[in-house]
């Protein structure tokens, strides 16, 4: 995967990375499909010197791709009725899963990371 670089314990990481959430990490909590992430906010680990995921962004595999369409409004109302119930501990886990794996390289060029 050339968005991920192996570093020490973690693994150095593009910030427009997308990932596929391990399936003993978390699935979709609703159709229990795999589930992609990515990330748009970070901040600095004081403590470790690196930047980690603030927040995540969560797609699960099975959403259509037309968002205009009477089947992506069916899953979404299917998917998203009740979001802090459902989706905030998969996002929380992911999250934590994603900081002790991973770190991004917001100091240096993108390229380097490869």
């Amino acid at each position: 995967m050339d968005d991920i670089r192996a570093t020490s314990d973690k693994r150095r990481i593009k910030t427009g990375a997308v990932l596929k959430i391990p399936a003993e990490v978390a699935v979709c909590p609703i159709c229990g499909a795999a589930i992609y992430t990515d990330f748009d906010c970070w901040y600095l680990d004081e403590k470790e010197g690196r930047w980690q995921a603030d927040s995540v962004n969560m797609d699960c595999e099975t959403e259509p791709e037309d968002i205009e369409s009477f089947e992506w409004q069916q899953w979404f109302a299917g998917h998203y009725s009740q979001p802090y119930i459902d989706w905030l501990p998969v996002e929380k886990r992911i999250l934590e899963w994603i900081n002790e794996n991973y770190y991004f390289n917001l100091d240096g060029p993108e390229e380097t990371d490869k």
